[in-house]
């Protein structure tokens, strides 16, 4: 049977025996999926095979998944990306949480831990726009959430009673993809921003690990904008260019800071980011 997501512009269609596997995925993703019996191509295609697990197909390539929750894991995974493909939304490789109203964005190499900032922030109380992607409406110079789950490197029994409490009543997964644990936390959890919200941008944040402590410096004006251009993820969005009427206000007046977060100060490098400027 083949499932429709739709978001924004692009529509993305599942090929899956399992009803509730991917309404499961809907439900995480935000997004209601709809049966089609349309002669539409199939993004993501997912196998069960006779011997136990599933294939999961999506361009070409197979990930094969040993249960039910690896499955989830991979199908969500694709969708995100079979959105990121097709719409002409600029995105950004970008994690947004709010902040006074207005969009804070924060950037940085992969590993450097936007995943857990983000999650760490929704267990602070920080309403999270996303933690990896995020969508520029370049006319309005507001932030889109994308849709995409948080899918930071943990596991449900490493974190503390509290954040356990919080994110088993949010709905959570744990599975593993390409060899790497995942814990993903739906989308409809209280404190995640709707796809209908648009914000403004305040700032943006440079997160790097540091062998010291937490410390936060000014982010020079071209290394800002050099940073922020580099983060422009390949979409069909014709405006690229047009990103640059979005950001360079924030390098002009001095917004871009970095972040310098040491071994286990991820919650206090958040609360410094609540501080006044």
């Amino acid at each position: 049977m083949k499932y429709a997501f739709r978001w924004e512009d692009a529509i993305v269609v599942v090929s899956m025996s399992d009803p509730q596997l991917v309404e499961r995925v809907g439900t995480f993703l935000d997004i209601l999926p709809v049966a089609t019996s349309a002669a539409v191509d199939v993004d993501v295609d997912v196998d069960d095979l006779n011997a136990g697990g599933f294939d999961v197909f999506f361009e070409g390539r197979c990930c094969h998944c040993e249960n039910s929750e690896d499955c989830f894991l991979a199908v969500t995974t694709y969708v995100s990306a079979s959105f990121l493909r097709k719409t002409c939304h600029l995105v950004l490789h970008s994690g947004a949480v709010l902040i006074d109203g207005q969009a804070v964005l924060f950037v940085g190499e992969p590993y450097a831990g936007k995943s857990l900032f983000a999650l760490t922030a929704w267990l602070e109380g920080v309403p999270v726009i996303g933690d990896d992607w995020i969508a520029i409406d370049c006319e309005n110079r507001t932030v889109i959430p994308f849709p995409k789950t948080f899918k930071p490197r943990l596991s449900f029994d490493s974190l503390s009673k509290d954040a356990q409490q919080k994110i088993a009543e949010a709905g959570f997964v744990e599975g593993r993809m390409h060899d790497v644990h995942r814990l993903v936390v739906s989308r409809q959890a209280t404190g995640m921003l709707r796809y209908v919200e648009r914000k403004s941008i305040s700032r943006m944040v440079l997160l790097e690990r540091t062998e010291g402590t937490l410390s936060v410096s000014p982010l020079p004006s071209q290394d800002a904008l050099e940073i922020l251009l580099s983060q422009v993820v390949p979409t069909k969005s014709d405006s690229v260019l047009a990103v640059l009427q979005v950001l360079e206000p924030l390098v002009n007046r001095a917004a871009c800071h970095r972040l310098s977060i040491g071994e286990n100060e991820t919650r206090q490098a958040v609360l410094r980011l609540l501080e006044p400027n």
